[in-house]
């Protein structure tokens, strides 16, 4: 199967002089207080293949049964945080790993408001 090389695990940290600093609510309590565990649903396909239909309806059904839920469309996320890329293979690549971090970020509290990544793969 064509597409992205796998990111995970990768750590290319430039910065020498920083250390993670770990929470001190762990999930089980966040998820006391927010109903629910943290959570990804990422769909991936080509350009008008549907992505952000599904997803927008998704997000609609979960977000009615009280899902904390927010689609984090990658071309909303152009606009932004991935506002200094094109759409080189490289810089595709920066963007889904930027997502990703966020996502990351995001299921780490124990919530699934950006729960719905959107991505073109080849």
């Amino acid at each position: 199967m064509e597409g992205y090389p796998n990111q995970r695990g990768r750590h290319n940290v430039v910065s020498t002089n920083i250390e993670a600093v770990a929470s001190t609510i762990n999930q089980k309590t966040r998820a006391s207080v927010n109903g629910h565990t943290g959570g990804i649903i990422w769909l991936t396909g080509l350009s008008g293949a549907g992505k952000s239909t599904i997803a927008m309806e998704a997000e609609r059904q979960l977000f009615q049964k009280g899902y904390q839920i927010y689609v984090l469309d990658g071309d909303n996320i152009r606009f932004g945080l991935s506002a200094d890329l094109g759409f080189t293979p490289a810089d595709r690549t920066e963007n889904i790993r930027r997502i990703g971090e966020v996502a990351k970020l995001s299921q780490m509290r124990g919530r699934s408001d950006n729960g719905l990544h959107l991505s073109l793969q080849r």
